[in-house]
């Protein structure tokens, strides 16, 4: 027997519909809690107040294990755009019996690789230099193998940082873990691919391109609908 509102099975105890409620608690109670654990303050409040003209067909990349780059200018709603996505992946986890439950991270690039060089002041004062170049490599290796191996991430503004030999070889590694594991990775930069390959690196471009769907957001947000008043 079948659920009239959503059409799976019904339990053969004669329980309520599971995916019924499992939808209901999302929308009472969990949507906000990881709202609030996933994205700063600034990010929830403007998921709360504005409508996402979210592709289904975005969603269904991301549940098949494939990743999305969205460019454009600044203010054009990527960020927005790729949070909503992330909670309606999110959704059909908590809510669908053929999805298992997943994972989420997001970071921004900047606050990333900044994440890794605070590894390194770690106790350098009593650590010989031997040491402290084992602990480094450890650390970011940890840091690295996390952000890797997280079953969605959501990596923003890529290309804001100022290009070192460092940080694209720690880009380059991120990228090409998740694209070997065929992990799900929301990218989005105010760059196009050709301009992040002349600014960052060729082989990471090319990586963004075989592993993503291109969105291009353009000049202006068409895509967000603003329902506060």
């Amino acid at each position: 027997m079948k659920c009239e509102t959503c059409g799976y099975e019904l339990p053969r105890n004669g329980s309520r519909c599971r995916v019924c409620w499992n939808a209901e608690q999302w929308e009472e109670e969990d949507r906000y809690k990881v709202m609030e654990r996933l994205f700063s303050r600034r990010i929830v409040r403007e998921l709360q107040s504005l409508d996402t003209a979210l592709l289904e067909e975005d969603v269904q990349i991301l549940l098949s294990g494939n990743g999305l780059f969205l460019y454009g200018y600044a203010g054009t709603g990527k960020t927005l755009y790729a949070c909503s996505a992330v909670l309606e992946y999110l959704r059909r986890c908590f809510v669908f019996p053929e999805y298992p439950r997943r994972q989420v991270k997001f970071i921004s690039t900047p606050n990333l690789l900044e994440e890794i060089r605070a590894s390194f002041n770690v106790s350098k004062a009593y650590r010989s230099d031997d040491e402290e170049d084992e602990e480094e490599r450890k650390t970011t290796k940890e840091i690295l193998d996390y952000y890797s191996s997280i079953d969605l991430l959501l990596l923003d503004d890529l290309g804001a940082e100022k290009p070192t030999e460092w940080s694209l070889q720690i880009i380059q590694i991120l990228i090409n873990n998740r694209y070997e594991e065929v992990l799900p990775t929301i990218i989005t930069s105010n760059l196009g691919l050709k301009a992040l390959s002349e600014q960052l690196d060729d082989r990471i471009a090319s990586r963004i391109y075989e592993m993503c769907e291109i969105r291009d957001f353009g000049t202006q947000d068409h895509r967000l609908k603003r329902t506060r008043k």
